[in-house]
């Protein structure tokens, strides 16, 4: 079997389990490591990831880790949120030849939030003979690409709501302060002036979802409230008290002729008593799908990523999106 090299740019949390994930796939072949953690340069990734020697030394900086993978692949940039901010990570990944797979939420759809950076990467791409694709479980999957898969059965759509309700006791810690867990609700109203408090990606999985189905949306609105604790809360990372936040309760709406018909719905906080994923979909026929305990977000983000692989690497060349990538499967355990 020809293995893809892959580099794994980004060492957080995402990035080392999608490394993980990686050496698993006999089709891949880990070439090439960045990060600009100190604690990181210069080892071995093996070391980092608690496995035998890889022979890849983490680099400072993508363009000298790429320097020295040999022939080019596919980079998994696990580097942030935001488009802008990592725009030039996924450029210098492009200089190099190689194609990108990010779990970077604006990137999903980013044409209408980032399109100056969307024309950059895209042209770029082009020009290099390589695709872009950023994906995840969501947005990527759970509160975009699922539903639109499910409603390729249906004669007719009249709306469609998506809800996603995590305990998010269980997450990451980066995703458990992006949610606010622990801040009180001054810091907490403020954070969310500020965006930095919030799931990214909603309004990106609206317009995925419009594109999908053929409609341009009049306007798309997009409400986050607070969730507070009513009694001691734990995780393996924080503790709240009562009376301060614990998570998040966001919700996003695209309008057609004043009427919301497409609803994203996300409740985000320790404690959930009720985890799920959940499509329903007004139409003929009508379709109620629920995943019970909810799709686990770490893993089915770098599972998609690094399952994505082995199609954006023959993908027509520029920026593309999960419309785009057709079926990602995962690969037969032997």
């Amino acid at each position: 079997m020809n293995q893809i090299p892959v580099a794994i740019i980004g060492l957080g949390p995402v990035g080392q389990l999608a490394a993980k994930l990686a050496v698993q796939r006999p089709n891949l072949r880990i070439a090439a490591a960045a990060d600009i953690a100190p604690e990181y340069i210069n080892r071995d990734l093996g070391e980092i990831l608690g496995l035998p020697p890889m022979g890849v030394t983490v680099r400072p900086t993508i363009e000298e880790a790429l320097k020295t993978a040999g022939e080019p692949g596919a980079a998994i940039v696990c580097t942030g949120s935001w488009l802008k901010r990592i725009t030039p990570q996924i450029v210098a990944c492009l200089d190099a030849g190689w194609n990108v797979v990010s779990t970077c939420e604006q990137l999903s759809y980013p044409f209408v939030s980032c399109p100056e950076e969307s024309r950059l990467i895209d042209e770029k791409a082009k020009q290099k003979g390589v695709a872009v694709l950023g994906t995840g479980v969501n947005p990527g999957f759970a509160m975009d690409i699922l539903p639109v898969f499910i409603s390729g059965v249906c004669s007719r759509v009249n709306s469609v709501l998506i809800e996603r309700f995590q305990d998010a006791s269980f997450r990451r810690l980066p995703f458990q302060q992006k949610i606010g867990a622990g801040l009180d609700l001054a810091d907490f109203e403020k954070k969310v002036g500020e965006m930095t408090i919030r799931h990214v990606g909603f309004s990106e999985s609206v317009q995925l979802i419009a594109a999908a189905m053929g409609i341009s949306l009049d306007r798309i609105e997009e409400r986050v409230y607070p969730v507070m604790a009513t009694r001691t809360l734990r995780s393996q990372f924080l503790e709240i008290a009562p009376g301060r936040v614990c998570g998040v309760d966001q919700i996003c709406q695209g309008y057609l002729d004043e009427s919301a018909v497409i609803t994203l719905h996300l409740q985000a906080y320790f404690g959930h008593p009720d985890p799920k994923d959940r499509t329903f979909i007004d139409g003929e026929p009508p379709l109620d799908v629920t995943v019970k305990g909810g799709i686990p977000g770490d893993t089915a983000t770098c599972a998609m990523a690094v399952n994505a692989v082995k199609r954006i690497v023959n993908a027509p060349a520029g920026l593309r999106t999960m419309l785009d990538a057709g079926v990602i499967s995962s690969w037969l355990a032997r």
